[in-house]
């Protein structure tokens, strides 16, 4: 159980674990904390900036937290396959939500359940694991598109 949670039967080294989870935090913690200005500046740079915040700094602060995200994900994924599964679960996640709180919250879940489940089909079936992700990551936002193209017709 112990190599389970540390990554070790999956191919993942207990380093990479361990670094994607820390990195993974701040992320987390630095979004929460400045969610509202990131909106802000995202849809009204000029506002914000009348509204006295500093756009240039919170720019650069969301790009150090994209840069310590796919920082975090080259190591398992690898290089290529970062943008797929920075923008694939994303799509998916804007496809079912309307609002942009939900669509983050729907993105992350989709992005967490692509790469476990990415990893466990690369582990049970020998394939690489980061080719494995982004198909799962792709299979998820097949399986949305489908339903809501089903809802959308059934309404």
């Amino acid at each position: 159980v112990e190599d389970l949670l540390l990554g070790q039967i999956l191919g993942v080294s207990s380093f990479d674990v361990l670094t994607t989870l820390i990195l993974s935090a701040i992320v987390l913690i630095t979004t929460l904390i400045l969610y509202k200005q990131f909106l802000f500046i995202s849809f009204d740079p000029k506002g914000a900036k009348v509204a006295g915040l500093s756009v240039r700094l919170f720019d650069n602060i969301f790009l150090v937290v994209l840069s310590l995200s796919i920082i975090g994900s080259i190591q398992s994924v690898g290089i290529i396959l970062v943008l797929s599964m920075l923008i694939t679960p994303a799509a998916a996640a804007k496809l079912i939500t309307k609002t942009f709180s939900r669509a983050m919250m729907a993105g992350s879940v989709f992005g967490v359940i692509a790469s476990l489940s990415g990893l466990y089909l690369s582990y049970y079936l020998d394939f690489p694991s980061g080719p494995s992700m982004a198909l799962a990551a792709t299979s998820i936002f097949i399986i949305v598109w489908i339903v809501k193209r089903s809802f959308n017709y059934a309404n």
